[in-house]
């Protein structure tokens, strides 16, 4: 893949995203921020973790790991893992299924955390 094509593709990414903080207020982008380095602490250390036991167990190289396991979007993702020249099905596949069990776990996990705090989903107290 051209390296022009591949930041081609970047540029309307980065810009569309970007573009969804306009005309939000300092103070709740401060909290979007704090929450997002939280987010990002805990994930790093949950990637850390899986690919230093995949790494060990299997012999994959070491940078597709961490395109597999590491949050972000699945398209960006191809973009990175296409450029670096590792194999996109298996990134591919990776982002599938880790997308798949955030959806269907996260939600049971949200739902037992309102549970016990008396709250109903969707309602705001």
């Amino acid at each position: 893949m051209p390296p022009s094509l591949v930041s081609g593709a970047q540029w309307p990414v980065g810009t569309a995203l970007g573009l969804r903080f306009a005309g939000m207020q300092r103070a709740r982008l401060g909290q979007c921020l704090g929450g997002a380095v939280v987010a990002l602490g805990i994930s790093v250390a949950a990637v850390g973790a899986i690919i230093r036991c995949r790494a060990a167990l299997h012999r994959h190289p070491v940078p597709a790991l961490v395109l597999s396991y590491i949050p972000g979007g699945m398209v960006e993702m191809g973009l990175i893992t296409l450029s670096i020249g590792a194999n996109p099905v298996f990134v591919t596949a990776h982002h599938v299924f880790r997308i798949l069990i955030a959806v269907m776990i996260t939600p049971q996990i949200f739902l037992r955390h309102a549970a016990r705090r008396g709250a109903r989903p969707g309602v705001a107290k």
